[in-house]
């Protein structure tokens, strides 16, 4: 069984809502104390919920339907996964319970009101609506280049989330009719785009306010840049995967200079391929793919959003596109090869032929080594 921890919050709150199934993809709940809880199992598929104790014992083992609320026993850890799959050993949950991990805020304690839980989801789905409906100056109908101008990929991804999450409450909630109105037309208007646009809601979101900006070579203030320039021919709703982290590097303006950054792709992609490793190697693959027209058809992206699963290994330090392994993390910790290595150096100009640049040793030696 593939064992997914849902590690931010978005993950966490959504956990399997929206999946047609887990199949065999058992998504886990990790909690810091043991303390009753209470699940729910709305937009989602039948599920099988496991609960341990703080002592490792399993004190819930359940199927439950659609649309119900699931009171749990205290617990600790809750495992999701299809009824029909086979559950991994106890052994390895009970290890899952030493791992260091936040309070998630996924599920919800006991005492909140199961109304204010769905209350709540139809707030934030109305108020995403409502962004579109402004962007519209408040007329119908839903305009595609509206759409395309206003809101990034993974920005329409989570309006058609929210759209889904409003329809299915029509009749049973209050909902003004300009939100009922406007989440049918967006869902016609992005029906061609739905499963590239969930991608992107998955994985798109944006990243660079959080990582650090020192320069690779010089370790002064930078920015990051884009390595693999973005093709002018292909589709919006394809680019977000050239402005992902894996697809850039921290460079300074004087450094970017002296590099000749903008001319050199070679440079722009070695730097790329020294700094991320075997996640840029994956992303060039899917590059490379999609420039000859050879993707895979029967690609899933609800599971791998990023590239297919051939494209990089299964772990995130090997490149692997799984959705559990989206979330931007910056470069360290990643597994450089000497290659990888070799490439860096090459790039920032640390050759046997020259002399290294005068703030040796390099800044990349001392930070991503």
């Amino acid at each position: 069984m593939d064992i997914r921890l849902l590690t931010t919050p978005w993950q966490r709150a959504l956990g399997a809502m929206f999946w047609a199934r887990l199949g065999d993809i058992g998504l886990v709940f990790l909690y810091p104390f043991a303390a009753p809880r209470l699940f729910h199992t709305f937009f989602c598929p039948p599920l099988r919920l496991t609960a341990l104790s703080e002592e490792g014992e399993i004190v819930f083992d359940r199927v439950a339907p659609p649309r119900h609320f699931v009171r749990l026993p205290s617990t600790r850890l809750v495992l999701e996964t299809d009824p029909a799959a086979v559950m991994p050993p106890l052994e390895y949950l009970r290890a899952l319970l030493w791992l260091p991990i936040g309070v998630p805020p996924a599920s919800w304690d006991e005492s909140l009101s199961p109304d204010r839980l769905v209350d709540k989801v139809l707030e934030l789905a109305i108020a995403d609506m409502r962004r579109a409906y402004e962007a519209h100056q408040r007329t119908e109908p839903v305009r595609p280049e509206v759409l395309r101008a206003r809101f990034a990929p993974w920005e329409r991804g989570d309006l058609c989330t929210a759209a889904i999450a409003i329809l299915d409450r029509v009749g049973m909630y209050s909902i003004p009719k300009s939100a009922v109105s406007f989440s049918y037309q967006i869902l016609q208007v992005e029906r061609p785009h739905l499963e590239e646009l969930a991608a992107a809601s998955l994985a798109g979101q944006p990243w660079k306010a959080d990582f650090p900006i020192e320069c690779l070579r010089c370790g002064k203030p930078a920015s990051w840049r884009q390595a693999l320039q973005t093709p002018s021919g292909l589709a919006v709703e394809k680019t977000w995967r050239y402005e992902r982290h894996e697809n850039a590097v921290p460079l300074c303006k004087r450094c970017a200079y002296r590099l000749e950054w903008s001319r050199r792709e070679g440079l722009r992609v070695d730097l790329a391929w020294g700094l991320w490793g075997p996640r840029f190697e994956a992303f060039w693959m899917w590059h490379a793919a999609r420039e000859q027209e050879r993707l895979v058809e029967d690609w899933d992206l609800e599971t791998h959003p990023l590239w297919p699963p051939d494209f990089g290994g299964a772990t995130w330090e090997t490149g692997s596109g799984a959705k559990v392994h989206a979330e931007p993390y910056p470069p360290e910790g990643i597994q450089r090869t000497q290659t990888h290595q070799a490439a860096l150096a090459r790039a920032l100009g640390v050759k046997p032929e020259s002399r290294p640049p005068r703030d040796t040793p390099p800044h990349y030696l001392l930070k991503y080594s």
